[in-house]
């Protein structure tokens, strides 16, 4: 990012990447943190970042955080996530390191995964229960193996087994799979800060999150244009809602307010906020269907023998009149299947119609779509590949707005849903996304007997 997000609160979470391990980083900030009268932690993470708490007087805090972007003599600091919080979330005394985070093999196992696959159960319990096509003999199959009722029409099952599919009990345990890295998809601002460099993403121009404010530009005001605000953690694009702003009066939500009323508005808001810039898509895209921002999500996991990226899959998403201006599959959109090796566009389902309609035109403009490709598709997979393979990363949906330039990467999933990939072809059909999958132990997961 061009600035650095200086909160001035009196206790925040801090996240450190770079060359910072086996550094004397931790002893550093023991003593750095100690002198000011900060209390806190610090400690190594498995994905080799380190991870701190400081609670202090704001001035101290700040101070501690400028010195951590440099670090001691031997570090190598790429950036430093610094997060508001209201107050410790457990008590604190004095200023301690503690023992690095379980470095065991990420996965599906465990007494994590155990507490997640109670919490999902139920949950998909409560949600499952709603469909009315739960209660047919049809819909019981499908959730014995995992499945929520929903899937009984967007899955070919005539064509293929069940168990070919990954299952929404299953989809649930993948938030395991990336350990201690996951904080860089799960944290929106945290994933500009780790791949800006590298990828084209979305500028953040302002941060409202926990009553503090950042601002990229001077005087605490964006320039006019249009932008849109996402929750800083999240996914699924909840929250997200379209921003106009003509350098006085803000237009969101059907509401118009002047810029100081805008932020206090976010400021009131549970939620962390970002506002980014708006992104064009490309006009091939955009022809599609114009009343949306049409995105790519390319599902990515790797070779368990080399590490190589692999393409699970991927489909072009894109909004309809009853979508109401998102692109999301759940929504109303559509899902039309992309070739992996052209970037040629396939047929289009929606989670309305499921498998009985495909659809070559789109449903509300009629525009001819399967047969187009995807404009400057390998560079696409190119840029994301090289990423993936830097990171420590294993498994990602990425979300990609194709523009006049070329790729920009919106924010990469943690647990990417799987329905709107599956209802073109169940992902568990290839043997290597098979096998990863089964190494993190989540096709282990399944319903418990009832």
């Amino acid at each position: 990012m061009a600035a650095a997000y200086q909160p001035k609160p009196e206790v925040v979470h801090v996240r450190v990447c770079g060359k910072v391990q086996g550094v004397g980083y931790r002893r550093w900030l023991h003593k750095k943190a100690t002198s000011k009268g900060i209390q806190g932690w610090v400690r190594n993470v498995a994905d080799g970042s380190v991870e701190a708490l400081l609670a202090g007087p704001a001035s101290a805090v700040e101070e501690t955080l400028e010195s951590m972007r440099v670090g001691p003599a031997r570090a190598s600091v790429d950036f430093v996530r610094a997060r508001p919080l209201d107050a410790p979330p457990k008590p604190v005394n004095g200023f301690e390191v503690r023992k690095s985070t379980d470095d065991s093999p990420p996965g599906a196992r465990g007494k994590k995964a155990d507490k997640l696959f109670a919490k999902v159960h139920e949950q998909l319990i409560t949600r499952n229960s709603k469909n009315p096509l739960s209660l047919t003999l049809e819909g019981e199959r499908y959730w014995q193996q995992g499945f929520l009722a929903d899937k009984i029409r967007l899955y070919d099952t005539s064509r293929y087994e069940l168990r070919s599919y990954l299952s929404d009990i299953q989809r649930e345990m993948t938030k395991l799979i990336n350990g201690a890295a996951q904080w860089t998809l799960n944290d929106k601002l945290g994933f500009e800060l780790a791949f800006g460099d590298v990828l084209r993403t979305p500028s953040a121009e302002l941060l409202v999150e926990m009553g503090y404010v950042w601002c990229r530009h001077d005087g605490g005001v964006v320039p006019p244009g249009k932008y849109f605000a996402k929750p800083v953690f999240g996914g699924g694009g909840g929250g997200v809602f379209s921003v106009s702003f003509d350098g006085r009066t803000v237009k969101f939500r059907g509401r118009k307010a002047l810029w100081p009323e805008f932020v206090e508005h976010l400021r009131s808001l549970k939620k962390g906020y970002l506002l980014c810039r708006k992104v064009e898509q490309h006009d091939k895209l955009a022809r599609i269907y114009p009343g949306s921002t049409n995105t790519i999500r390319v599902l990515m996991c790797r070779e368990l023998e080399t590490s190589a990226p692999i393409v699970a899959a991927a489909v072009l998403r894109v909004g309809s009149d009853s979508s109401k201006g998102v692109d999301n599959f759940s929504r109303g959109g559509t899902s039309f299947a992309v070739d992996i090796s052209s970037g040629t566009i396939g047929l289009g389902f929606t989670k309305r119609d499921g498998r009985s309609r495909p659809y070559e035109r789109h449903p509300s403009t009629d525009y001819l779509v399967t047969g187009e490709r995807i404009p400057f598709w390998q560079e696409t997979l190119s840029t994301l590949e090289t990423t993936f393979r830097q990171s420590k990363l294993r498994y990602v949906g990425w979300d990609v707005i194709v523009t006049e330039a070329g790729p920009v990467v919106l924010e990469g999933n943690n647990y990417s849903d799987v329905h709107l990939l599956q209802v073109h072809r169940p992902l568990l059909t290839d043997q290597r996304i098979e096998a990863f999958y089964r190494h993190y132990n989540v096709l282990d997961w399944n319903v418990r007997p009832t």
